[in-house]
């Protein structure tokens, strides 16, 4: 079983993790929300999934560049039921399966109210499209339908879902990435340095206690969600204040500067371990606030089962559940 002191460093550093992931996770869903990196990614998806010629890719690092979408897209963007999921100026940055199926269905045959399309009315309206690589992944759908028009509508959904899938995991990717920037931006820049935290928390069983309580206090009332968008804020502003304590060396002040730079000189090895603490930081804030969330949850219970018996453990997430639906 770890030390008491050692598991209590592990949980207070794991719940400065959790802090700082929700506070970077909050900055990087409200910059991805402002540029649009959805639509544009379910754009650029899009795209591929038609094989438009003139496709290319939106996610481009000129955020304030007017962007242009493929013709097919905007075409595709034009049905009334993707077109009432657009904002104004903006395109949508979600599509159901549902309404993928209807448009598509207009764009290889418009619909009318005098009668049912049937499957070859779909055949002829296939072999009207100009895009060769377009009509030939329809035709494919067709051959598998096998005559049967609820089989077709089936394959064109699962070719939307299984380009999806790709699509999410491009912006997945991508939101991952920026997590990086941001965090290690937002660690130089609040000097959240892992390193000299660790050191803190070894040497002051007040300070270590402080966050020990604060972080067993936070896991029994909390339980945050990536990619939130409606709780970003309060989260970002609860972490900034569980953060924002006095005895953490956190910030620039006096101390930190006295830390880098003795009699006006940089101080090579402190220098040397700011960055390497920095970077630790960066990297544990681009694992997200819900993976911490669980490990913080793992270590407290440890530490609840150490305990003299008849104490309380911690409730599971799972049992918590239970008690409050």
């Amino acid at each position: 079983m770890f030390g008491s002191a050692a598991l209590e460093v592990a949980i207070a550093v794991i719940f400065i993790f959790l802090l700082f992931s929700l506070v970077v996770s909050a900055l990087n869903e409200v910059w991805l929300s402002r540029f649009d990196k959805r639509a544009d990614f379910l754009a650029e998806g899009l795209g591929e999934l038609f094989q438009d010629p003139a496709r290319v890719r939106l996610h481009h690092w000129n955020w304030f560049e007017k962007k242009k979408l493929p013709p097919t897209v905007a075409q595709f963007y034009q049905h009334g039921l993707i077109n009432a999921l657009s904002r104004k100026d903006r395109w949508p940055s979600y599509i159901g399966g549902t309404a993928f199926l209807a448009a598509v269905l207009d764009f290889i045959t418009p619909g009318s109210t005098t009668g049912t399309r049937t499957l070859d009315d779909f055949r002829a309206g296939i072999e009207k499209i100009a895009n060769p690589q377009l009509k030939q992944s329809l035709v494919s759908i067709l051959d598998a339908a096998e005559n049967d028009l609820g089989k077709f509508k089936d394959g064109i959904s699962e070719w939307f879902d299984r380009s999806m899938e790709r699509v999410t995991g491009w912006y997945k990717r991508y939101a991952q990435f920026w997590l990086l920037i941001l965090g290690l931006g937002l660690a130089i820049a609040c000097n959240v340095d892992m390193i000299r935290i660790i050191h803190v928390l070894s040497i002051d069983p007040k300070v270590r206690e402080a966050i020990v309580t604060n972080a067993t206090t936070y896991a029994q009332k909390q339980n945050p969600e990536s990619g939130n968008a409606q709780n970003a804020a309060p989260d970002f502003k609860s972490a900034l204040a569980q953060l924002n304590q006095p005895q953490l060396p956190i910030g620039w002040d006096a101390s930190a500067r006295a830390y880098l730079f003795e009699n006006g000189t940089l101080h090579r090895d402190h220098a040397l371990s700011a960055i390497f603490g920095w970077l630790v930081t960066a990297l544990a804030a681009s694992l997200g606030a819900p993976f911490w969330f669980d490990t913080l949850q793992r270590f407290i219970n440890i530490r609840a089962n150490g305990r003299a018996p008849g104490e309380n453990e911690l409730p599971t997430k799972k049992a918590r559940a239970v008690s409050n639906p």
